[in-house]
């Protein structure tokens, strides 16, 4: 079950059909094993207490689909069933630390050959895997790999880096190994920068900020100030890209303010149940193309887009784990040696980071890094319960 599990994480990147495929023949395999041990799916808590109460909200939220959207509703209500299942199948699965350990080395070995197909992709022109091409919007050329956008590969990056930071730290010493790693991350960090990703490397600024603020090393805080200084101010294509972009008259950050000012219409319609699951690329697509605007498909927000499909009770369900999960109790130093860095905080950073891209991005709906969060979500949830 393990090795389902990791392969299909190792897919992820590079075929979805293939990926999908080994995601529902690991949930079925796994269900059929707890029903003939006669055990429960999952522990009886309040996160999943919670992501119970939201499914049963999901569903309901079926009867408040318009005319011609129910399909759409019941390919979305599979959807969360099955990103749930997932996320109890992976809390069952990697409670062990040696397995843990399985699937963030299957991940990195995974990173790794994305990041070199992304960089085969920015020497030539496309990668090797779908043929995509360098994506050009209109600032800098920047690398996507075999994903369908750069953004959805800076997202697999939040969690990349501090996974290979945690391995390489744990090496006790220079070796062949400890240079490997050092330079697999470097590779790494490169990738990430080559994304030009805002909202990603915000995010996991943000993330790493409030780490360290939480880990209450000044000595750390000022470092990382200080690499965050080095690393803007030279290259000035990195800091008009990171920074100086960052304002209403970039395109990017206009539409996403146009998006959100027509889908706030949209949830006033129908605040508390919302209009159905799986259903705001098609109100949002009648309000666009009738008010002259680009059919875009995603909120470019999270909490946007469920509160959409799911009104304020379904987001409020949703919201709830998340905050229990995060700041219940100091998640980045639990279960293991808090005088070094877990696999539990590099967990907790790259998901916190994930969470707060989400906020301007697509990642929550997007089908590689969607399958990216629920997967590490469990793992972390079973380190910190």
């Amino acid at each position: 079950m393990i090795s389902l599990v990791s392969f299909s994480l190792f897919l992820i990147p590079f075929s979805k059909t293939l990926s999908e495929a080994g995601w529902v023949l690991a949930i079925l395999l796994w269900v059929v094993s707890k029903i003939k041990k006669k055990e429960i799916l999952f522990r009886r808590d309040a996160v999943n207490t919670s992501y119970l109460i939201f499914l049963a909200v999901v569903f309901f939220s079926l009867s408040q689909a318009g005319p011609g959207l129910t399909a759409p509703s019941l390919r979305g209500a599979w959807k969360w069933s099955k990103y749930l299942l997932i996320f109890w199948m992976c809390m069952d699965l990697f409670k062990n630390p040696k397995n843990v350990r399985i699937l963030v080395t299957v991940f990195l070995g995974s990173m790794t050959l994305v990041t070199m197909n992304g960089f085969i992709q920015m020497w030539g022109g496309t990668d090797l895997i779908n043929r995509y091409s360098v994506d050009i919007p209109g600032r800098f050329v920047r690398m996507r790999s075999s994903f369908g956008s750069p953004n959805d590969l800076a997202c697999f990056y939040l969690l990349a880096l501090p996974l290979g930071f945690q391995t390489w730290l744990q090496e006790k010493k220079w070796s062949v190994k400890s240079v490997f790693l050092a330079i697999l991350l470097a590779i790494f960090f490169t990738g990430f920068v080559l994304t030009l990703s805002r909202s990603a490397f915000l995010a996991l600024t943000a993330a790493l900020l409030v780490y360290l603020t939480l880990s209450g090393n000044k000595k750390n805080i000022g470092i990382f100030f200080l690499a965050l200084a080095l690393f803007l101010w030279p290259p000035s294509l990195i800091r008009q890209n990171f920074m100086t972009s960052l304002n209403a008259k970039d395109i990017t950050v206009n539409e996403r303010l146009n998006t959100w000012r027509q889908s706030w219409e949209i949830i006033k319609e129908k605040p508390i149940l919302g209009h159905g699951p799986n259903t705001y690329f098609r109100e949002f697509s009648a309000r666009a193309s009738s008010s002259g605007e680009e059919y875009r498909g995603y909120a470019h927000n999270f909490l946007i887009q469920i509160w959409s499909d799911l009104g304020m009770v379904g987001l409020s369900l949703f919201l709830f784990p998340l905050f229990y999960g995060f700041f219940r109790k100091n998640p980045w130093k639990f279960r293991e040696n808090t005088r070094s860095f877990s696999v539990t905080a590099a967990l907790g950073i790259g998901l916190f980071a994930f969470l707060i891209q989400g906020l301007w991005d697509t990642n929550f709906f997007a089908f590689q890094a969607t399958h990216l969060f629920w997967v590490f979500w469990g793992v972390f949830n079973a380190r910190t319960t």
